[in-house]
């Protein structure tokens, strides 16, 4: 994080960027960083708040100066693009090395985890899909359809339940922006081709049947005793449902979280609520 940052400081050092811009850049997401980091204050494990509030505002200025870096958002685009290529083409690589990149849950590839090689494939997805339609990210149409391709294949060997579900979602944002930057104002044509999307996913799950979808997505209904979390996250809600729990300030704080463990009969260490919102809300 330290690096990432300091190539952020360098690249507006170097580019001269005017505060202007990255103050611009950086307005709306000011109130809920000073938010965190207030929220030290009331938390019951303060230094682990502290510690994981100023982690977040470093990343979150980095990432700040990086956007504010390139005031042409093509070349932004095709350096992500570049970088997203490059990794899927190592985890093509490993496909070679199974004992590697094959866990017993999922494909992990050069990701720390199969959760992690989901989410990527699930950010990459709409990057290379306006690739397929605007050569000015990348000129080769057919490349860009591989990669897109290869995502949606990855999607399915990562068994990812945190990002498989929300494929189709992605999909359809991702028509919409395509046919806003195709058809111009025509709101009408995109809203149509969302609402298709909407109707068919639902229509799916309605023919199906709910459960039997669930089931074939988490193979468990309750998802593996995360429904009593969030009961209990929810609870930490109502406790201070004003100013929160404190940022950071609930999950696997030591000897704390083992009695989370015991207290909500689960196995593993409960680093998150396992659902992002509920999260938020509660912290």
């Amino acid at each position: 994080v330290p690096i990432f940052l300091g190539i952020g400081i360098l690249l507006q050092i170097s580019g001269q960027t005017p505060f202007r811009r990255v103050a611009v850049v950086a307005a709306p997401l000011v109130p809920i960083l000073i938010w965190i980091l207030l929220s030290v204050t009331w938390s019951h494990f303060p230094d682990f708040s502290i510690r994981r509030a100023v982690r977040f505002v470093m990343e979150t200025t980095a990432v700040i100066l990086f956007a504010a870096a390139y005031q042409d958002q093509y070349k932004l685009l095709r350096v992500i693009y570049f970088t997203f290529g490059f990794i899927l083409m190592l985890d093509i690589a490993l496909l070679g090395a199974p004992d590697i990149s094959f866990t017993p849950d999922g494909y992990a590839g050069v990701h720390s985890h199969k959760n992690d090689a989901g989410i990527f494939y699930l950010l990459a997805l709409p990057v290379f899909s306006l690739a397929i339609f605007d050569r000015q990210i990348f000129p080769s149409q057919i490349i860009s359809t591989l990669l897109a391709l290869c995502c949606l294949v990855f999607l399915g060997l990562s068994l990812s339940k945190t990002s498989q579900p929300l494929t189709p979602v992605c999909l359809a944002l991702t028509i919409g922006l395509i046919s806003i930057r195709r058809f111009g104002s025509d709101h009408t044509l995109v809203a149509t081709l969302i609402i298709i999307c909407a109707n068919a996913i639902a229509a799916f799950v309605m023919l199906v049947g709910f459960d039997n979808v669930l089931s074939s997505i988490v193979e468990d209904v309750t998802f593996s005793g995360r429904t009593r979390i969030w009961d209990y996250a929810l609870s930490l809600f109502w406790q201070s449902p004003i100013v929160g729990q404190g940022y950071g300030g609930i999950w696997n704080v030591g000897v704390y979280s083992l009695s989370q463990r015991e207290f909500l009969n689960v196995t593993f260490i409960l680093k998150h609520a396992h659902n992002g919102y509920i999260q938020i809300l509660s912290e």
